[in-house]
């Protein structure tokens, strides 16, 4: 099967939501049957006309604008309009998966359908090869459509974790190197380790250089610097990103493939995130630096949106 085509890896796809595309397959995991009545549902009734299906399933595309969770960012959501079909069919898309040995893409969600409605092959099978796999046929149309708000989110989170690295490094001298990033709204942060003897910032010095760090990443925030995703050669990418490619990226497979190079703030590093355009744009929420804690040489520094977002 061949890789999912990932229409956000480009500048201009980062910010694009919808796309056309084509059925791989369609596999249904699991059929839960309700009955719809005002006020609420209730279990299956032997009048077949009031059942409702709702199916999960399993939808592989040929290409999507939906990011996949991994590198630290949750997955997009959003809805997968199936055209053509005999009935309206519209999955509602919880969960986006990724394999990285293949870069096959798996849109995970549920459609709901009248019961009578179902054909009588769409039945849960463990075999990936079973009939239920043709539920929608392979090389239907579609529409993929990117939840924009969650979308926005995700993107001004992780673009906010790439100032926080850039700020980091107009105040350490190249002291602290970005081991971990977590760009989820639950809490994130970004992990630095140290090169220096003993490690972290000395106790006496750490309100200070968080009072400095929080400057510097305001000074990016307010100076608006252009976000730029560009593919590069690997030779390149390296010059650009030095080590970080190594630690971002597993490529001993692959050492000459073309790298994705996101540059926030003036911050070159390799990254398969979505971003928003610019800096500048961090302002509507109020994102910045919210603390720091150090523990055995590691740095974690907290960010996020005023309270009040």
């Amino acid at each position: 099967m061949a890789a999912t085509e990932l229409v956000h890896l480009t500048h201009e796809g980062n910010f694009q939501l919808d796309t056309e595309a084509k059925v791989v397959s369609c596999r249904v995991v699991r059929i839960e049957e309700t009955r719809e009545i005002e006020g609420g549902n209730t279990p299956p009734s032997d009048d077949d006309d009031d059942d409702v299906a709702t199916l999960s399933v399993e939808i592989i595309l040929d290409v999507t604008t939906m990011h996949p969770r991994g590198g630290g960012q949750p997955s997009d959501v959003g809805t997968i309009s199936i055209l053509g079909h005999a009935h309206h069919l519209l999955a509602s898309i919880s969960d986006v998966i990724i394999d990285k040995s293949t870069g096959v893409v798996v849109h995970r969600g549920i459609i709901s359908i009248p019961r009578k409605d179902v054909p009588s092959f769409a039945l849960v099978n463990d075999d990936e090869d079973s009939p239920s796999s043709s539920f929608v046929l392979p090389g239907s149309t579609v529409v993929v459509r990117v939840n924009e708000e969650r979308r926005r989110l995700n993107s001004e989170c992780h673009t906010a974790g790439h100032v926080v690295d850039a700020a980091m490094s107009r105040i350490d001298d190249g002291c602290f190197v970005p081991v971990k990033g977590y760009h989820f709204m639950d809490g994130p942060y970004v992990e630095y380790c140290s090169g220096a003897v003993g490690g972290g910032i000395d106790a006496k010095e750490r309100d200070a250089f968080l009072v400095r760090l929080k400057e510097a990443f305001q000074e990016l925030i307010d100076d608006d610097v252009p976000t730029v995703i560009r593919t590069l050669p690997a030779e390149e990418a390296k010059s650009l990103c030095g080590d970080r490619l190594a630690r971002n990226f597993d490529a001993s497979d692959r050492a000459d493939a073309p790298v994705r190079v996101v540059t926030v703030a003036g911050w070159h590093s390799p990254c398969g995130g979505t971003h928003v355009r610019s800096t500048g744009e961090l302002k509507g929420r109020g994102w910045s630096v919210r603390g720091l804690r150090c523990k055995k040489g590691a740095v974690r520094v907290r960010y996020g949106p005023a309270e009040e977002s």
